[in-house]
């Protein structure tokens, strides 16, 4: 279904032409928005005495301010709440991001920009509703100064200022390197604490909030999902909110091992991790530093698929979790993405979305000072970005439910474009298997990923790299690799990895290690991504004409994208390749497939400002032909030598529109594909 968009003033009670000021509900009155439907404003939203707004879709305010008063004629702020209400309108079974190919809570989303705070004093009724982190609970507080004293009672979390018996309310201090605590008393999230600087008053704050009496958590493990919705209640945060990244763990001795202890005598290992640093020594240099915990300040959804574009030594992000955290706030797992050094997301890049009240990990290669738009994050789709262009939009993006599709509401933005690295399908672009493990239901137990790129690195990494490390509770990853292909022996017993690299020259055909632990795992399916997008359904062949395989302990399987294997055993010792297998290259064992389609594909060549025909290695002639969308044929080439590997197609230059290009072999073998220009 296509979203709606309509302009406020249409659907209001009262409209003020000049645009100024849009009086959105009037006393008694109320507006229900839809799911999938957007409502713009473009100038001042109101709501007056008892009118409500009953959100389920999405609202954008641009250029004007957000209130709620007592009555037409008297602009005092209504501070009760209960006039916009931002509802959940699915009952899923995980949190609001979605976590690993899961589906998600779907909730109304409010957007303000081009306006200050003091024009913004309305009060929103957030619902929230999560899983459960355990001993304390993870999120941001999107409010104003927020009280505390509030939002004990809105969680029914009767919080207090101890910190060790699950009542308490933590902060993370990115300069630290710890959660601090307070008294929530009189306090408001714009609170000062010694030896903690709080920025934005405290908007993108990251808390962690004792569960000891959540109604719904009490006694609930984690990753359990809530029975219960809360009503947060406060003044959203206007504009755009920036963040400075410098300092993290500046001056911190963490000790052997993470032994030494914080300045509240915890030590570090009890709750501090860095899955993108590994070797054989944690705990120096530059593990457990440079990490930037956040809290999503906005009433969006923010997208961190294309931040490594932004931030140039960017490793990787967290998005938190829906599992456990002890109670001093102990490190989680989550959904990983990493970035190589072009900028290009790798990992679960489809699920780096951060929901209202969802927090986030930051990880820099190194000490420096960088600066995080949050306001070019903003997204109301609840994926990451799925199409394939050449620019990302800072502004807020829709998701079109029909097509799985993002268009920009490029006229509403206010920010300039960036040129992400994501673009471009070459021979040097990031070459991505997912490999996910699932039970005999088809239910997703664990996964892992192995790329490829021009500047992989093989074996142990020693600089900048996408690596990131399992933890002991992944039923499936893979080992580091031998630079001759296998388990690096001296490392087996080091760490195994969640997201493993290698170079993709001088790794192709080796073997990269992966182990299963778990006798539920019955079968894998595969994804596979190109410059962090998918290829086709069922194609094996990357733009470099290689493909990915896998041993499963008997054959060698060549992969499709979005195909299934079953497999006999979790015993059975399994191996990764890019690049056909070194020891089938010189023989001639049978390399099953999966539902094996043509392996032709159609790639856009940048560096000619042209597409391509990649052909099947069994493509020995073809012929090629373009057809406009009436029909029309507008070129055509019989006897094309598909042996040479690729043929340029030449597009109108000057004319847009939607054009069909296909080839069919001397076999009789078609390959069509449609391209928007």
């Amino acid at each position: 279904m296509k979203r709606k968009i309509f302009t406020l003033g249409l659907l209001s009670l009262a409209f003020s032409a000049n645009a100024q000021s849009l009086l959105g509900v009037q006393d008694q009155a109320s507006l229900h928005i839809k799911e999938d439907a957007l409502i713009y404003s473009g100038g001042e939203l109101k709501t007056v005495a008892d009118g409500v707004i009953d959100n389920f879709g999405n609202v954008m305010i641009v250029g004007g301010g957000f209130k709620t008063i007592t009555s037409a004629t008297n602009n005092t702020p209504k501070t009760t709440g209960g006039n916009f209400i931002l509802r959940l309108w699915s009952n899923a079974t995980t949190n609001g991001s979605i976590v690993n190919g899961g589906t998600v809570i779907k909730y109304g989303q409010l957007y303000i920009n081009g306006t200050t705070q003091s024009e913004v004093t309305g009060i929103v009724d957030k619902e929230y509703k999560d899983n459960s982190h355990g001993a304390y609970q993870q999120m941001a507080i999107p409010f104003y100064k927020k009280k505390f004293s509030e939002l004990s009672t809105e969680l029914g979390a009767n919080l207090s200022g101890n910190r060790w018996n699950r009542t308490g309310i933590l902060v993370w201090n990115n300069s630290k390197v710890r959660f601090d605590h307070f008294n929530p008393t009189n306090n408001t999230t714009d609170i000062k604490l010694a030896g903690h600087a709080v920025a934005n008053n405290g908007a993108t704050s990251y808390y962690a909030i004792g569960s000891r009496y959540f109604n719904a958590f009490t006694g609930g493990t984690p990753n359990t999902l809530s029975t219960k919705v809360f009503t947060i209640k406060g003044v959203p945060f206007a504009g755009n909110i920036t963040a400075t990244l410098s300092g993290a763990g500046d001056g911190v001795d963490f000790g052997v091992g993470g032994k030494n202890t914080n300045y509240y005598r915890e030590q570090y290992n009890s709750y501090l991790g860095d899955h993108w640093e590994h070797s054989s020594s944690p705990w120096s240099g530059n593990y457990g530093k440079n990490i930037y915990q956040f809290g999503n300040p906005y009433l969006t959804n923010i997208n961190l698929k294309y931040i490594g574009t932004i931030i140039d030594n960017l490793m990787g992000v967290r998005v938190d979790p829906s599992t456990s955290v002890k109670a001093t706030g102990a490190e989680t797992s989550g959904v990983y993405v990493s970035y190589n050094n072009a900028g290009v997301a790798i990992g679960d890049v489809k699920q780096v979305i951060v929901r209202p009240m969802g927090t986030f990990e930051i990880k820099l290669s190194g000490p420096s000072v960088r600066v995080l738009d949050f306001g070019q994050l903003r997204k109301f789709a609840y994926e990451a970005n799925t199409s394939n262009t050449s620019t990302y939009n800072g502004g807020v993006t829709v998701q079109s439910e029909s097509s799985n599709k993002d268009f920009v509401l490029s006229e509403l933005s206010t920010n300039s474009t960036v040129k992400i690295g994501n673009a471009k399908l070459s021979n040097s672009s990031v070459k991505q298997l997912g490999v996910i493990a699932l039970d005999a239901d088809g239910k997703e137990l664990g996964r892992t990923y192995y790329v490829v790129y021009a500047d992989g690195v093989s074996g142990q990494p020693t600089k900048f790299s996408s690596q990131v490390t399992a933890n002991s509770k992944t039923i499936i990853g893979t080992f580091e690799e031998s630079k001759k292909g296998g388990v690096d022996e001296d490392l087996i017993n080091s760490y195994w990895l969640y997201i493993n690299e290698a170079n993709e020259n001088d790794f192709k055909g080796k073997e990269v290690p992966m182990r299963i632990y778990s006798p539920d795992v019955k079968s894998l399916a595969f994804e596979i991504l190109e410059n962090a997008e998918d290829i086709a359904d069922g194609q094996e062949r990357l733009s470099s004409g290689e493909s990915f395989y896998i041993f499963d302990g008997k054959k060698h399987v060549l992969i499709g994208n979005n195909k299934k294997i079953s497999i006999s055993s979790t015993d059975a010792e399994f191996g990764l390749y890019y690049g056909k297998p070194a020891e089938l290259v010189s023989q001639k064992n049978t390399i099953a497939t999966i539902q094996k389609p043509s392996a032709t594909i159609l790639a856009y060549d940048e560096s000619i400002a042209a597409h391509k025909i990649l052909f099947d290695p069994e493509w020995k002639k073809a012929t090629v032909q373009v057809f406009d969308l009436s029909g029309r044929l507008i070129f055509s080439q019989a006897n094309v030598d598909a042996t040479k590997g690729e043929f340029v197609v030449n597009l109108p230059s000057a004319v847009r529109g939607t054009y069909v290009v296909t080839a069919v072999s001397e076999t009789g073998k078609k390959f069509s594909q449609k391209v928007i220009k």
